[in-house]
């Protein structure tokens, strides 16, 4: 076995496993706190990548100024939607059924960003260029692209700057208390409302960073975001629902599975290999692998 194309291999399946712990994350987090299923969420990390190969051209190619607007706009769109997808799921008085109305009306979203997508942009493949090219980093005989290595700096980041906010701020501390006990929660005075809002929020921006960072990677059209949302919940079922260390210790698992399968074995089972691996896991270990950090009942 030659090291340097094994080494390869791992190196691409860590940044891809990177990318989709951003995308994860975002899906973990709303299902430990609100307890729904969101379809679209694939359609904002889509929604996003057109934004960001829409606002490149405007700033020269600079990846950075670019990158910096997108997250402004996303985080403002994201906090307008969040507040919209709550007030939709609370239609009908009691709020009873969430997780079946959240099911129809992020499918219909879903179903509505994609069509209008491509009737504005058509269905043809698509890719930007930034300002730094194609470039690579040479680590002795292994390459790791500009574009790569960016993405995996702003996956870490993003990660880091998660956890601190989980961890050490108020509001961060506001979100972990309503997933572990919402009446508690409720109790001690806290709003579940406004802290499911900035859940949702919180989600939707990791989803748009995620399509931002993937802009100068692949070719993407209209359909991207659904194929990348399928292996999102194979990530967010095996590691278990509502667990985001899980989350992002599966998706830089099964990055490396993917890119060891695609490398040593047949590409068509690259991406059935996480679909795979989420049916062992459930014939196992029906809760997830880290399942035991999640809330019982």
């Amino acid at each position: 076995m030659d090291p340097v194309f094994l080494g390869q291999l791992l190196l691409n399946g860590i940044v891809i496993g990177l990318i989709y712990g951003l995308i994860a994350t975002g899906l973990t987090l709303q299902f430990g706190i609100l307890h729904i299923v969101n379809f679209a969420h694939g359609e904002v990390l889509m929604v996003a990548m057109y934004a960001m190969a829409a606002l490149l051209p405007l700033f020269g190619g600079d990846f950075f100024v670019a990158f910096a607007v997108l997250v402004v706009l996303a985080s403002a769109v994201s906090l307008l939607a969040a507040r919209g997808l709550l007030a939709a799921l609370a239609t009908g008085g009691d709020g009873g059924g969430i997780f079946e109305k959240s099911l129809l009306l992020t499918l219909g979203v879903s179903i509505v960003l994609v069509n209008g997508v491509q009737q504005l942009f058509t269905s043809n493949p698509q890719m930007a260029t930034t300002s730094f090219g194609y470039g690579a980093f040479a680590l002795g005989e292994i390459r790791l692209t500009y574009a790569h290595a960016l993405a995996s700096v702003v996956a870490v980041v993003t990660f880091g700057a998660l956890f601190w906010f989980l961890l050490r701020t108020n509001a961060g501390r506001a979100l972990r208390a309503v997933a572990q006990n919402r009446e508690a929660a409720l109790m001690i005075g806290l709003d579940p409302t406004r802290v499911a809002r900035r859940a949702v929020a919180v989600s939707l921006v990791l989803s748009a960073v995620a399509g931002a960072v993937l802009v100068p990677i692949i070719v993407f059209q209209p359909t991207v975001g659904q194929t990348l949302l399928l292996k999102a919940f194979a990530v967010v079922v095996i590691g278990g629902m509502g667990n985001i260390g899980g989350a992002v210790a599966v998706a830089l698992g099964l990055g490396v599975l993917e890119s060891l399968v695609g490398g040593f074995a047949d590409i068509v089972w690259q991406n059935a290999v996480a679909f795979v691996a989420m049916i062992a896991v459930l014939a196992m270990r029906p809760q997830g692998l880290f399942a035991a950090a999640i809330r019982k009942g």
